[in-house]
């Protein structure tokens, strides 16, 4: 939409507003089945303890990208990444849905 605007009025593109946590979450609980967390995890095939513990290797790892210089947003979906590689979307989403 941003770039019809900007061919119709070169230099006045609008920016659309960037969604909320809210809305985020909306989106996600809105979902089939996604109304009750733990059952939805149950259908990924995962549960609370084992997403903490690949949050927390996920976060070992962009600590040891950025110390080793390779920036951990450049290597997320390498096949070459630590594993856990999550797509990097889903931390957009995880993040979005952590703000106050």
């Amino acid at each position: 939409m941003t770039t019809v605007f900007s061919n119709i009025f070169p230099g006045q593109a609008v920016s659309p507003t960037p969604p909320s946590s809210t809305e985020v979450c909306e989106i996600i609980t809105s979902m089939t089945h996604a109304e009750n967390t733990d059952k939805l995890l149950s259908l990924l095939d995962t549960n609370r303890s084992e997403i903490t513990q690949k949050l927390i290797a996920m976060k070992r790892n962009m600590e040891q990208y950025e110390a080793e210089g390779y920036g951990w947003q450049n290597v997320l979906d390498s096949s070459s990444g630590l594993e856990p590689r999550p797509g990097s979307w889903l931390l957009g989403a995880l993040r979005m849905a952590c703000e106050d």
